[in-house]
């Protein structure tokens, strides 16, 4: 063998060999990779997880749209020398003015005179309140009769509720 020989075969010896401080050519995945596909995976299922349970968001979208609503025949009445309230039936509800049911105006955001439940699939308990003009709840179109005790307006969509409570005299809508 001549001497170029054994360089090259010294050089291939130095190259293939395992030793302190030398690296191997090994195939896999370090363990910082591991854990970030993890986390990855975490993160993920953990969205999926939170959508796949938030089936009924129209159902608090429009509970949450009934309130402001409420709210809204509750600050006309402050602001005016009118009686305005909200009646329901069959899963329609409207703004009404004067101490008449009948008397419908058009509610902020909505196309329609009536606000149709039923269109998202969803239903809503019968009410009358009317408020008086310090803001006061009452369970009649003409604002007489106050409103003295909790009685929640029920928004449902299958066996899910969701309700809505307006504390007597204040008026406070929750």
């Amino acid at each position: 063998m001549s001497a170029k020989d054994l360089n090259r075969k010294g050089a291939t010896m130095i190259k293939n060999s395992s030793g302190p401080g030398k690296r191997t050519n090994k195939s896999g995945f370090t363990l910082i990779e591991v854990i970030a596909v993890l986390v990855l995976i975490g993160i993920v299922s953990a969205f999926v997880a939170v959508r796949a349970t938030d089936h009924h968001s129209e159902l608090v979208a429009r509970t949450e749209i009934l309130k402001s609503h409420l709210r809204y025949a509750q600050m006309k009445s402050m602001s005016s020398n009118d009686v305005w309230g909200i009646h329901s039936f069959q899963n329609k509800y409207w703004l009404f003015t004067g101490g008449n049911i009948n008397t419908k105006k058009q509610l902020p955001g909505e196309d329609d005179l009536d606000v149709d439940l039923a269109g998202y699939g969803l239903s809503v308990s019968d009410f009358t309140y009317s408020f008086e003009n310090w803001g006061s709840p009452c369970t009649d179109a003409g604002a007489t009769v106050r409103l003295t005790a909790a009685a929640p307006i029920n928004v449902s969509e299958g066996l899910e509720l969701r309700a809505i409570n307006i504390t007597p005299y204040t008026g406070f809508i929750l």
